[in-house]
C-alpha cells in the first residue's frame, strides 16, 4: 500500500492507521468479522515528519 503526503493525515486517522498496522487486521464499517491483512506500507510526506512530531502535527509512534 502507498500512502502519499502521509504528514497531511489527520491525527485521528493515524491512531487508525497505527491500530490496522500494529494488529494487521481491520473490520469494514457496520461489520463484526475482523479481515486479517498481509501488506507492506510505503510512505511519502512532503516535510520532514521529525518536525511534523515536534509541532504535534504527526504521532511518533506511526
Amino acid at each position: 500500500m502507498y500512502l502519499d503526503e502521509i504528514d497531511s493525515m489527520p491525527l485521528s486517522l493515524q491512531a487508525k492507521l497505527l491500530r490496522v498496522l500494529e494488529t494487521r487486521a481491520l473490520e469494514r464499517l457496520g461489520s463484526t468479522s475482523t479481515i486479517k491483512l498481509d501488506i507492506c506500507v510505503i510512505a511519502s510526506a512532503q516535510c520532514s515528519l521529525d518536525d511534523a512530531v515536534e509541532r504535534g502535527q504527526f504521532r511518533r509512534d506511526l
